[in-house]
């Protein structure tokens, strides 16, 4: 008799835990549709909503006019080099000199890279004058950004080489 109560025992316990797990698994089939239909829902929503939006950019890089460094490259006399960069094209020139091999652009740059010598012009206006780096872009038709790596680039060259420099034009001064 014992033996029988224990098998009826064990029965209600192993139906029990079967009534469990069958419930269990419903609830996780049923969570996985609706999961599924939820899914389903959100990509035609995307889909549908990816239609009306103009995938194309608006543009790749912002055209700006670099109008008035042509000019005044080609058509500047020294008053006027002096005037907007405090010196003249000799010394500009001389500059240029210096830091050619610091300032040089990368040859692997996507698009294509600010020449040289506006690059070293870009950093004696902004220094030279007391603009904001978007006053010195617009005027160079480049960004603040670039404004901000030109001044940067051409200070750290600077610093590089003026030992060089400055020991050169003692040397010359002191033979004299």
């Amino acid at each position: 008799m014992a033996d029988l109560n224990h098998m009826l025992i064990a029965k209600k316990v192993c139906d029990s835990y079967m009534l469990r797990l069958i419930v269990s698994r419903r609830k996780l089939y049923w969570q996985w549709r609706i999961r599924k239909r939820q899914r389903k829902f959100f990509a035609i929503c995307l889909a549908v909503i990816s239609k009306h939006i103009d995938k194309t950019r608006r543009f790749w890089m912002l055209q700006r006019s670099s109008e008035w460094w042509k000019f005044a490259k080609t058509h500047y006399t020294d008053e006027y080099w002096i005037k907007d960069f405090r010196m003249t094209k000799a010394t500009f020139a001389k500059i240029l000199e210096i830091v050619k091999e610091d300032l040089l652009p990368d040859e692997r740059a996507v698009r294509e890279p600010i020449p040289f010598e506006k690059r070293v012009a870009i950093a004696l206006f902004q220094l030279a004058s007391s603009g904001e780096y978007r006053t010195t872009g617009i005027v160079f038709g480049v960004s603040k950004s670039s404004v901000h790596n030109c001044v940067h680039r051409f200070c750290r060259a600077m610093v590089k080489n003026i030992a060089t420099t400055l020991k050169f034009q003692l040397a010359k001064k002191q033979k004299s």
